[in-house]
This record gives structure tokens, C-alpha cells and sequence, in this order.
């Protein structure tokens, strides 16, 4: 139950009439943020976390992780946040964040279920016959493979081949 709602400069504890997405909210023992600013503050913590794992808070991560997770794939990286990240990486040896740039990172990086996105064959390796069998399946659409799905889109496409690809040649 929220207990009061935040809107830039003022607060209200009566729910908003309209635009109640652009609210932040106080339930009292936690906060949440506006709707569409929730993914970009997950990816942001993912990125945290990743880069500073040593310095953070490993229970506070492990018990928010799920939203956060959730939070990231309501609110998907905006045009805006992807232009925020690359001029931040201006700062920063040239390297963005990756979360928000790839937007099936966090399942696989901090959700493993036991395969290897990417591994057509099965065989624990990331190379060129995972691309061969990629494209076979992609030209006979005769079969679907969710481990194949490069970009989280829920088709098997040569973007999901370009993107193999890359992985392999970096």
C-alpha cells in the first residue's frame, strides 16, 4: 500500500488522479521509482554490481535481483539511455554498459539455466559450427532452438546470427 506519492517538487499521500506512472512511490519500508525510469535503474545496479562486486552488498543484491530483473524487462533501454551510456563511456576507457545494450544479459549473466546462449550443438563451446547449425535451422524453419534466440526477441533471425557471430570473433 503505498503511503505517499512523489512527483518532481511535491508529494501527496492520496493517489494521483492521472499520469500515475510518473510518480515515485513510498510503501512505507521501501521506495519504487517512476514506472519508466525501473529499468534503467535496474540495468544500472546490474552494472554496479558486475563492476564492483567486491563492494557491494551481496544480500541486498541477491534479495532484489528478481525485481530488478523484472523492472528490466518492463521498462526496456530507451534510445536516450543507450546515447547516456555511450557519452558516460566517453569517461570510461570507451565502455558502456552492457546491460542496457544487450538486452538478454542479465538472464544470462546473473539467471543461468544451464545452457550456453548460443550453443546450437550442445557442446559447451561458443564457434563456428554453433553459427552453421544457427543458419541451418533459420533456412529449414523446421525446428526452433530458444538457445539460439541471441537477442531475447522470441524469433531465430540473422540478427540472432550476426549477433553469434560477434560473440565468437570477440
Amino acid at each position: 500500500q503505498t503511503t505517499t506519492w512523489y512527483w518532481q517538487d511535491s508529494q501527496t499521500s492520496s493517489m494521483p488522479s492521472s499520469n500515475i506512472d510518473e510518480y515515485s512511490e513510498n510503501h512505507g519500508s521501501y521506495f519504487e521509482p517512476r514506472e519508466d525510469q525501473k529499468g534503467d535503474i535496474a540495468r544500472t545496479v546490474f552494472y554496479f554490481y558486475t563492476m564492483y562486486s567486491d563492494m557491494a552488498d551481496v544480500g541486498f543484491f541477491e534479495e532484489q535481483k528478481e525485481i530488478l530483473k523484472t523492472w528490466h524487462e518492463q521498462d526496456p533501454a530507451s534510445e536516450e539511455e543507450t546515447n547516456r551510456t555511450w557519452a558516460i563511456a566517453g569517461y570510461q576507457q570507451n565502455k558502456p554498459n552492457p546491460f542496457i545494450l544487450d538486452a538478454t544479459l542479465i538472464e544470462r549473466a546473473y539467471f543461468y539455466d544451464g545452457f550456453i546462449l548460443g550453443d546450437m550443438n550442445g557442446d559447451g563451446e561458443l564457434n563456428i559450427l554453433d553459427v552453421v547449425a544457427l543458419v541451418n535451422i533459420i533456412i529449414s524453419s523446421s525446428e526452433t532452438n530458444p538457445v539460439g534466440d541471441m537477442n531475447g526477441d522470441g524469433n531465430l533471425n540473422i540478427l540472432d546470427v550476426v549477433i553469434l557471430a560477434n560473440i565468437i570473433l570477440s
